[in-house]
């Protein structure tokens, strides 16, 4: 990817569209052809200048009692989990989808 140079003014502006996009940050950084390490590093020196978006929360869905199902409201994505599902790598599926 060829060096770009950005002014603070843009930088702010990606951070705010790649909050209020849904996106994860490297979809975002690939959809506009940014760094990914660019856009955190970013993000975290405009963080205390930016409105830190409200907390999502995924919906669970007991489905039986071999799975349940996990909305996730931010992206509309469904997940439907088996029993015995690592819960931690549960938690890394859920945080990348919201």
């Amino acid at each position: 990817m060829p060096y770009r140079k950005f002014t603070n003014a843009q930088k702010s502006a990606f951070v705010r569209a790649w909050r209020a996009s849904g996106l994860s940050q490297s979809a975002f950084a690939v959809q506009h052809r940014i760094s990914d390490s660019s856009l955190g590093r970013w993000a975290q020196q405009y963080a205390p200048q930016l409105p830190v978006p409200m907390q999502t929360f995924a919906e669970v869905e007991i489905v039986e009692a071999a799975a349940l199902r996990v909305h996730i409201g931010a992206t509309g994505h469904v997940v439907e989990v088996p029993t015995g599902f690592d819960a931690a790598e549960l938690r890394r599926l859920v945080a990348a989808l919201c």
